[in-house]
Parts: structure tokens; sequence; C-alpha cells
């Protein structure tokens, strides 16, 4: 929304910047790991429309809110440490194909004529680099400091996409200037873009990858398929052979569509690291009531026999994937 803002200004200026400052504050508060590219896209904006900003005077209240929104990262920086997680490994990954496809597209319709001569679209131009080179600088810094895939430098991908996707609107800008021609043209590109991106992946066939996001491996969605015939209503962990990451986030997989996610949060935030030994008997004894294990494999079937003998006062039903 903010980009989009930054692209699309509301006619007038004051209530703009008012606008931008609320939703820098939006995005500070809410996903900070965006905050310098949009901050900085905001920035460039303003260094653009500087003649207008001085010449009606930025309102206090929009530096305010625009400096307020610094607070929660500050916080997470200096006080929380939250810095050293920038170099998690993760399975999340954005494929780097689709997005050089959709960039050749966007960069097309960018280039002709009718794009250069656009102030919208020069608006998207210049929006587009911080955020571009955010993510590319996300990349380098995982490579030359981390190990795998970075889990946060493909969430700064995703940003990316995004705007890629917003920008397929360029493609219009090959055609006559017919309005109405030019309207349909442009949301059938962009769907089309959508559709050959995602690939065959529906909520009814669940594939192992799409061509531009690398998804859970084959035997996640086995065990997706086979949670998907537990009995609703018993909150449900569980419990595999990896690291504590694939059946964490199963887990969260899970409660989200049987909703009980809000049921047993106080069990499955802020309980410990997610790879700590001591986790799931930590879980069970922050479980508010009736629990579910559910095991993938013999090993862990054994791991759960064991937290339900170190438990015995707590209702904990075990199952099979």
């Amino acid at each position: 929304m903010l980009l989009a803002v930054l692209v699309r200004p509301v006619p007038r200026p004051r209530q703009q910047l008012l606008i931008v400052a609320a939703l820098l504050a939006a995005v500070g508060f809410t996903y900070y790991l965006y905050l310098p590219p949009v901050g900085l896209a905001a920035i460039l904006w303003l260094m653009r429309e500087r003649r207008r900003a001085r010449a009606r005077r930025i309102p206090a209240v929009a530096l305010a809110i625009a400096v307020t929104s610094a607070v929660p990262l500050a916080i997470g920086v200096l006080v929380a440490g939250q810095a050293g997680a920038l170099l998690s490994v993760g399975s999340l990954r954005v494929g780097r194909e689709g997005l050089v496809v959709l960039c050749c597209l966007v960069a097309s319709g960018l280039l002709t004529g009718r794009g250069r001569r656009s102030g919208i679209w020069r608006s998207y131009a210049l929006i587009f680099v911080p955020v571009a080179g955010f993510a590319v600088g996300m990349l380098a810094v995982q490579r030359l400091f981390g190990a795998g895939s970075g889990y946060y430098a493909n969430k700064a991908l995703f940003l990316v996409l995004a705007l890629l996707l917003a920008g397929t609107g360029t493609l219009a800008l090959h055609l006559p200037r017919r309005p109405r021609t030019v309207l349909n043209l442009r949301a059938a590109s962009v769907l089309m873009a959508i559709v050959a991106l995602v690939g065959g992946d529906r909520p009814d066939r669940l594939e192992s990858r799409t061509t531009w996001l690398a998804g859970a491996g084959v035997d996640q969605v086995a065990y997706a398929r086979a949670a998907l015939g537990l009995t609703p209503g018993r909150p449900t962990v569980v419990v595999g052979d990896d690291p504590g990451y694939e059946s964490y986030r199963l887990t969260l997989f899970i409660s989200m569509l049987q909703r009980t996610s809000g049921e047993m949060a106080g069990a499955t935030y802020h309980v410990g690291p997610i790879n700590s030994p001591d986790r799931l008997d930590a879980v069970v004894v922050r479980m508010p009531g009736p629990m579910r294990l559910l095991v993938l494999s013999d090993d862990a079937r054994t791991r759960a026999e064991a937290l339900r003998r170190r438990h015995p006062s707590a209702s904990i039903e075990i199952v099979s994937a």
C-alpha cells in the first residue's frame, strides 16, 4: 500500500504526506524488515517532490509518525539482539527464474516511449531501486557470511515479487491507445503472469514445488494430506525427526486449518528455541487442555510416548501420520 501511494499519490499533498507517514508506521510496527527499503523509497519520493513539500511545509505530525515508525526496529536490533537472526537459514525460497521473467516483462514496458514519459511509471522505477537493492544486499550478505538459503533474504525477494506483479501493468504500454482494451488486457496480463508463475498449485492439488517458489518437500505434502484427515477440535502438535523447524511449521499449518491457533497460542509461541530438546515438554506444560501428538516416524512415536510418561497428568493422544 505504501509503495502504491508513492507511485500514485493522492490529489492533496498534505494528505499524501500524512498517509505516507502513517503507512511507514504501519510497516514499522508490523514487519520492520521491510522498513529500510520502503523508508528509503519514501525519502526518494520526498526528494523528488521537495518543491511541493517545501511550499506547503511538512506537517509536524507527519514527521513525528515517520520517526516513530523506527522505534520497533531500534528496539529489536539494539535491545532484543534480533540482528543476528538475519542470517537464519530456512526452507523458504523464491525462484529466481520467475523474478527474472517478471523483471524483463516490466522493463519492456518501462522502456517504451510512453513509459519513459509517464510520471507514474518513472515513480515506479524510482521506488523499485531501493526495494530491489535491499534484496540484492540481503542475498549478498547471506552468501558472504551465512550458509544455505537465507530466510530473510528470500523474504526481501517477496517484496520485489509483489512490486513486480503490480508492475506488469506496464505491458499495456505496448498496446494502442484504446482505454477499454488497455484496461482489459492489463488485467489479463496480471492474471496470466500469476498463473504462469504459480503453475498448477491449487488448494485441491498440492504440488511439491512451483516454478517460482520452492515449497514443501514431497514428504511434507504427504504429511499435510494426512493431517487433513485428523478429527478437528483437539490441539495438535507434530513430532518429527527434523531439528524442529519443519515440525513446527506443520503444527502451525494444522492449527490454522482446524482453527485451534488461538486455543494453543500460549503453547506455540515464546516457548523457547524451536530446536530445543526441552521444547515439547514446555509445550505440554503450557497446553490449556487435552492435546494430540501427530508422530511422523517410529522414532518420533518413541519420543512422544516418553513425553506422555513424563507428564502423566496431561491428556495426550498419540496418532501416526
